[in-house]
């Protein structure tokens, strides 16, 4: 009887250290989920500021690069104006030689 009683009591103290290690594991379940979702909150956070950093890098690099066409088309008109001035001016030195 007394035996009968001891393993009943291992019994029921096994039974309660597996309940309480069943809560300890749904626990620590629970956190590392927890856990999990925050760093993929952070992820997202970290991939939206480079993205838009990114962005922004993009948008400053066409902002140049139209910059650089202005200033590049404007010079090639003046080089035109001023060569077409040159051709006047030649041409006007050579109808005068002509004339003369």
């Amino acid at each position: 009887l007394k035996a009968e009683k001891q393993r009943r009591a291992e019994a029921e103290a096994a039974a309660e250290a597996a309940a309480t290690l069943k809560k300890a594991l749904s626990s620590l379940k629970e956190e590392m989920e927890e856990r999990e979702r925050l760093f993929d909150e952070k992820l997202a956070s970290v991939h939206r500021r480079q993205a838009a950093a990114l962005k922004e890098a993009v948008e400053a690099a066409v902002e140049e690069t139209k910059c650089q066409a202005k200033v590049e088309l404007k010079s090639a008109v003046a080089l035109a104006v001023e060569e077409r001035e040159e051709c006047r001016l030649k041409a006007e030195k050579q109808r005068s030689a002509e004339a003369e």
